[in-house]
């Protein structure tokens, strides 16, 4: 009727050393030998504390990432703030009273048109990927306030030009393509556009080409 008789306590290597073992109070001595003594719970133990630390560890290096990746993304690489996009189907004196009403906005420190669409792009293995495709009509200067072209190791800065497109790292990536190689705007009707790739910049959030409206 009684239980079984628990296993015989042995000495653990822990007390040899005893500059640490006579610090340590009853509880902890006890704990210590019972750890030993049952070597389910000892595992248990080293398993469990393992695994909660390493959750931690991956929470923490998830918070960390997405905090700096927003501040990489919109203070070194995307200057705008906000957004406006206009229907398809907008008439020139609605695009004008826009204009208007931005020019005139106080909250509004400058603007800038931009030709933007979504697409797929396919590389040569039949490989596809929807992206961003933004055409920039302003000048150079004009369009560095909002958006910077540099390489995320060299930081060395690209300008748009009009032989081919500046295409985001991850999309690049993801295509398996490199600076001067081509892929193709993807079109069922008229046949797949080619496009050169002229360079690769740093980006974090989003696919993007960008281009010069000479070279769309």
């Amino acid at each position: 009727m009684r239980p079984p008789a628990p296993k015989n306590g042995r000495r653990v290597f822990l007390e040899r050393v005893r500059i640490v073992w006579n610090h340590l109070n009853f509880t902890w001595k006890s704990t210590i030998r019972n750890l030993m003594r049952y070597k389910k719970r000892f595992f248990m133990t080293i398993f469990g504390i393992g695994g909660c630390m390493a959750l931690m560890l991956v929470g923490f290096g998830l918070k960390d990432s997405c905090y700096e990746i927003a501040t990489l993304q919109y203070d070194e690489i995307q200057f705008y703030d906000a957004s406006v996009y206009l229907e398809e189907d907008v008439t020139e004196e609605e695009r004008d009273r826009l204009h208007q009403i931005l020019s005139t906005e106080n909250g509004v420190e400058r603007y800038m048109d931009v030709e933007m669409q979504n697409l797929t792009l396919i590389n040569d293995e039949g490989t596809e990927r929807e992206t961003y495709e933004c055409v920039f009509p302003a000048s150079e200067e004009e369009t560095a306030r909002f958006v910077d072209f540099h390489d995320r190791k060299t930081k060395e800065t690209y300008t748009l030009s009009d032989n081919g497109v500046i295409l985001s790292e991850k999309t690049a990536k993801l295509l398996d393509v490199e600076a001067g190689d081509t892929v193709y705007i993807k079109d069922e009707d008229e046949g797949n556009k080619p496009v050169r790739i002229d360079h690769i910049c740093e980006n974090y959030l989003g696919h993007y080409m960008y281009m010069t409206p000479a070279y769309y």
